[in-house]
């Protein structure tokens, strides 16, 4: 058993898709069973809602492997909330919101930049065609990844994140 074969080796993300025609399973330990690969282990985000219909195995620039699974879900309406505030997304702020509170910018890329700078200094110096030239290339796409990751999930876990969408009489106000 081996790994997928993907699409041309030059796409920064490649992918892999299994239906159900292909005998993909998820097996009782909970573990994707692919064809051609075997069971794949695997750490859920969260539950399927009803069994998959097909799976899309990605890999990114950086290496790393994920699994999308096509699932029907019944719509369900986002509950009613009582206080609105507006929001004014900008660039010397990361948000302002109505009521004065200021959200300050996180600046991923500038706190990463020497890290960064570093390993594409190091990419730069390798030979055209080399393991190390591939291995100088997933430094740098990981450490851009690092970036990536940073700014996806900060608008989601960070506090202000979370009480945007909940409570916001319970802002600090940051400075």
């Amino acid at each position: 058993m081996g790994a997928p074969r993907f699409k041309p080796r030059r796409d920064p993300v490649q992918s892999a898709r299994f239906t159900n025609n292909a005998r993909w399973k998820i097996t009782n330990a909970g573990k994707p069973a692919l064809p051609g690969v075997g069971d794949v282990k695997a750490a859920w985000s969260r539950s399927l809602p009803s069994p998959p219909s097909s799976v899309t195995v990605v890999k990114d620039a950086a290496g790393r492997y994920f699994a999308s699974f096509v699932v029907e879900t019944d719509d369900e309406p986002l509950p009613d909330t009582t206080p609105e505030v507006g929001i004014d997304l900008g660039l010397s702020h990361f948000a302002v919101f109505s009521n004065g509170t200021e959200v300050a910018s996180p600046r991923f890329l500038r706190r990463a930049g020497k890290k960064l700078k570093k390993a594409q200094r190091a990419l730069s110096r390798t030979q055209k065609g080399s393991h190390n030239k591939e291995k100088a290339r997933l430094k740098v796409a990981r450490a851009h990844v690092r970036v990536a990751d940073a700014r996806k999930t900060s608008t989601t876990s960070s506090p202000h994140g979370s009480r945007a969408r909940t409570k916001p009489s319970t802002w600090k106000t940051c400075r």
